[in-house]
This record gives C-alpha cells, structure tokens and sequence, in this order.
C-alpha cells in the first residue's frame, strides 16, 4: 500500500518519494542507511544504477524550487526500478520474503531514534 501511494507520488513529479521507496527497502532487507550519508554517498554504497536518482533527488531537496521536470521524473522512475532489480538479484528468496514481513520501515522515524 505505502509503495503504491509513493508511485503515484512519483508519477505526480515527487521525487522525494522514490528515494523514501529506496531506503524504506534497504532498511527492510537489514541495511538501514547510515543519516550521515549525503545521497550520492548512498548511492555509490548501494549501487551504481543509484546515482542517478541520488542526482535528481538532491536536485529537488536542495535545489531550486520547481527545478524538477518530466526528464528528471523519468530518470528518478528509471532508476528506481533499476536498482529494485539489482537488490531483489543481491538477496536471496528467503532473506526477500523475510524483508517483505520486517517492519522496520514501519517504524516512524522519530521512534527509531528514541529507541
């Protein structure tokens, strides 16, 4: 459900929304990103297909503002699949279901923190 929601986000031109997909996901398979990370830093952590959506996610957080166009929307939805195939092929089935059941990524931030 979260996922489609944040699709439909990105379909609407939020960027914001395939890097929460990303990281909700690495945090699901055991590999919760460290905060000091800037995203290109994550990016060249995780994958290389990563960059490109750590590019124009930094666009829309730090850059001007509507400085998102359909081109950066198209390669953010690119990149994101990209790398959902290059993770779904790192793990096997057994560590893909039991990220598929962790609800880590469920947890609100600001409880994890305080946890």
């Amino acid at each position: 459900w979260r996922r489609r929601r944040r699709l439909a986000r990105l379909r609407r031109g939020d960027i914001t929304a395939a890097w929460e997909d990303i990281v909700s996901r690495l945090e699901d398979y055991g590999e919760r990103p460290r905060s000091s990370l800037t995203p290109a830093e994550l990016a060249a952590s995780v994958d290389p297909t990563m960059q490109p959506l750590a590019l124009v996610y930094g666009r829309a957080v730090y850059g001007p503002p509507n400085a998102i166009t359909d081109s950066h929307v198209s390669t953010a939805t690119t990149s994101l699949q990209q790398v959902s195939e290059r993770l779904a092929g790192r793990y096997s089935t057994p560590q893909r279901i039991a990220a598929w059941y962790r609800v880590s990524s469920l947890i609100p931030e600001r409880w994890r923190r305080n946890a």
